[in-house]
């Protein structure tokens, strides 16, 4: 008798750990649930990183999942992870041409690869003005283009820089105001012509409000009243 009752603990004692087993197995043959869209900023201008943040998606232990994020720009970041579940998801990312990108995330259990599917996209619009045709002459110009979407208010300022002789040179700066420079068109800005012998940095900046400033520098040699740009 005492052996029959023996032989039924460990037969209810197998069955318990097989059931736990399996259970755990099954647990961790999950695939996680769909992650929440990715948290960051709407708008934004190119060439400038912007900081996203992801939550834990849950089905599963966060040391069994990696995540993907798809910024929408035929570019992603590969599978990253496992993260601590006590530790914020940080990424960054900038984009290198203007228009509207869905920034979407997924999920997958690193025991058996199965995937959750993608979460809602995140829209971010990236929108900059550019610089284009820097020419000389009898002076300096240069083209400004709004290649967004969103009409901006842009303070300029062209400045020629360096010369041979930097006491005799006169009127090397100029600057102005557009207000606004409508989406999707462009505007000429000029320094007018100016006194200067020797070669020269032409320093073209613009600046609107709340956006990074937008700056390039070209070499030019200036004869006397007559710009060339090199």
């Amino acid at each position: 008798m005492e052996e029959i009752n023996m032989k039924k603990t460990l037969s209810i004692i197998t069955t318990i750990i097989l059931m736990t087993t399996l259970c755990c197995i099954t647990v961790s043959a999950e695939a996680p649930d769909i992650p929440d869209t990715p948290q960051g900023p709407n708008w934004g201008d190119k060439g400038v990183l912007y900081t996203f943040t992801l939550n834990h998606t849950q089905g599963i232990a966060s040391d069994l999942i990696e995540y993907q994020v798809d910024w929408g720009d035929d570019t992603d970041t590969g599978w990253i992870g496992p993260f601590d579940e006590e530790e914020p998801i940080f990424l960054q990312k900038k984009w290198d041409t203007t228009g509207d990108f869905e920034v979407t995330v997924k999920a997958r259990n690193i025991d058996t690869f199965e995937e959750s599917d993608w979460s809602e996209p995140h829209l971010i619009h990236i929108d900059t003005l550019e610089i284009r045709s820097i020419s000389g002459g009898m002076g300096v110009s240069a083209v400004i283009e709004n290649v967004g979407d969103t009409s901006k208010d842009v303070d300029w300022a062209i400045s020629a820089i360096g010369g041979t002789f930097p006491i005799l040179h006169v009127n090397t700066e100029s600057s102005g105001s557009i207000e606004p420079l409508t989406a999707g068109t462009s505007e000429m800005i000029s320094l007018p012509t100016f006194l200067g012998l020797g070669r020269f940095k032409i320093n073209i900046v613009l600046e609107c409000a709340g956006e990074p400033v937008i700056e390039e520098t070209v070499d030019a040699t200036v004869l006397f009243f007559y710009v060339l740009i090199r």
